[in-house]
């Protein structure tokens, strides 16, 4: 992509809203912030807390609070409760009931907000159930010249580790789907440490990160679909396919042009096709959902 100057912009990309990231009409709220990954992580934490660690007998009225999807919508549901600044503190009871994926989306809208290229990334983190891998989604943000992995769900001092700035590596402490499905791949004993979510219907551990490479591919392609997200073609992701998409997946990470004009094919043959079937973490019937595909109005209602 090229800016209007005709300079490339490697990365701009990621610095463009998407339906998910966008916060729309909340625009100038977010825009009142100080800048930069460490308060939007913050105020990720302030304004979203994890629907199964952090609110005691979630009520069943707030539980599609988990289905919100977009940062829109979640500071829709936040400023009704809490109609000042977003750094403001929050009742811990009050915040929006969400999990990794609304705090990494919701930091990715922050970042880009401001011009930062950001992403989400989808996969398995080391360091929340002890000698397991549990699915997981961080951020990876561009800044000094690199990508830069941030855990927005974990404050400092949670973790022993830095959780703004990890190690971005095949085998460190997170995984995306795509390294965790050709490390199982070359070694399959390493299922072992990958756990099944409970309540998911996944019959193992291969299945589950089958699946989360053709969610790490969505994310990739501006479509920052919900972990219980599901679709027809999703059945297409078989062992082969699976292989492919996880190379491409690592190749992009590179900077692979070719990979990435492959990956958009694939998705756009493979994704969701304007609507999904959204399962529910607390057992909910499944329900046919319409998804969005453009940026949110920033019109005040």
């Amino acid at each position: 992509m090229r800016g209007r100057d005709g300079w490339e912009r490697p990365h701009a990309r990621w610095a463009t809203h998407t339906a998910y990231s966008d916060p729309g009409r909340h625009a100038e709220l977010v825009g009142a912030l100080p800048q930069g990954a460490e308060t939007a992580c913050a105020v990720a934490r302030n304004v979203i807390g994890h629907f199964g660690t952090d609110f005691v007998n979630l009520t069943e009225a707030r539980r599609d609070e988990v289905n919100l999807r977009s940062v829109a919508r979640i500071l829709d549901v936040d400023q009704a409760r809490h109609p000042y600044g977003l750094d403001l503190p929050r009742d811990r009871q009050g915040r929006v009931a969400g999990c990794c994926r609304d705090h990494s989306v919701f930091v990715v809208g922050l970042l880009r907000e401001q011009g930062t290229p950001a992403r989400t990334r989808v996969g398995f983190a080391d360091y929340l159930i002890p000698d397991r891998r549990v699915d997981h989604v961080v951020v990876d943000y561009r800044a000094a010249g690199r990508w830069i992995r941030t855990d927005p769900e974990m404050a400092p001092g949670t973790v022993p580790f830095d959780p703004a700035d990890m190690k971005i590596e095949s085998d460190g402490r997170f995984q995306t789907a795509a390294e965790a499905w050709q490390s199982c791949r070359h070694d399959p004993d390493n299922l072992d440490r990958y756990l099944v979510p409970p309540g998911s219907g996944f019959a193992d551990a291969a299945h589950v990160i089958r699946a989360y490479v053709a969610l790490e591919l969505a994310h990739w392609c501006g479509q920052e679909l919900l972990l219980w997200d599901t679709w027809p073609d999703l059945d297409a992701f078989d062992a082969d396919l699976v292989d492919r998409v996880a190379r491409l997946l690592v190749a992009a990470d590179t900077g692979d042009k070719a990979s990435e004009v492959e990956l958009t094919a694939i998705y756009h043959r493979f994704g969701p096709h304007g609507t999904v079937t959204q399962l529910s973490p607390f057992g909910k019937p499944p329900r046919q959902v319409r998804i969005e595909t453009e940026p949110n109005d920033r019109q005040q209602p």
